[in-house]
């Protein structure tokens, strides 16, 4: 158990039985309580679902951990495919999808799959490599692009508020991506 244990070896004790109440001795016993009571259910997967990587639980007790801590989903990779992504930024600009993943190395294409890997790495937690791989790029080539894309963002409003918008498509009704171990 974590009573015995100090802050210095990773758990707040204190955290934890300020969850369980506002006195020490009535806290622990709670806390002791819950334990005793979790036991008999043995191992249950849904206890071992990683949301964002933070909190070890199902869906519903991340969000209620999010409202407690009045954080914002803002910042948490939503659950959403990449080929969704593509669509949403291929929609703004008006170019079929396809041209992403084809050969195609005009400059108007190469600025999409640039603002994709930024959505789809910022939004939806995918990692770059996974992105280039999706659309046959290379992945330090889409690095690079990316970083001229942040440059670019840094002086041109018009292209911040596209960005935003295609943000908002991405994160509108989605729930926030679940990793499993």
């Amino acid at each position: 158990m974590y009573l015995g244990g100090d802050e210095t070896q990773g758990v707040s004790v204190n955290a934890v039985l300020e969850q369980f109440g506002s006195k020490r001795r009535g806290a622990i016993h709670r806390y002791r309580q819950f334990i005793s009571e979790g036991l008999g259910q043995g191992h249950r997967d849904d206890l071992y679902q990683i949301v964002d990587q933070r909190f070890l639980g199902d869906e519903e007790f991340a969000q209620q951990m999010r409202e407690r801590t009045q954080e914002a989903e803002d910042n948490h990779p939503v659950d959403i495919d990449l080929e969704d992504i593509i669509k949403v930024v291929c929609s703004e600009f008006g170019i079929r999808a396809q041209r992403v993943v084809q050969r195609e190395r005009s400059r108007e294409i190469s600025q999409v799959r640039w603002m994709i890997g930024k959505l789809a790495t910022e939004q939806a937690g995918y990692r770059l490599v996974e992105v280039a791989r999706y659309i046959n790029r290379d992945p330090g080539v889409m690095s690079r692009g990316l970083r001229k894309l942040e440059v670019r963002l840094e002086e041109d409003r018009k292209l911040q508020t596209r960005i935003g918008k295609l943000q908002l498509g991405i994160r509108k009704d989605r729930k926030v991506k679940i990793a499993t171990r």
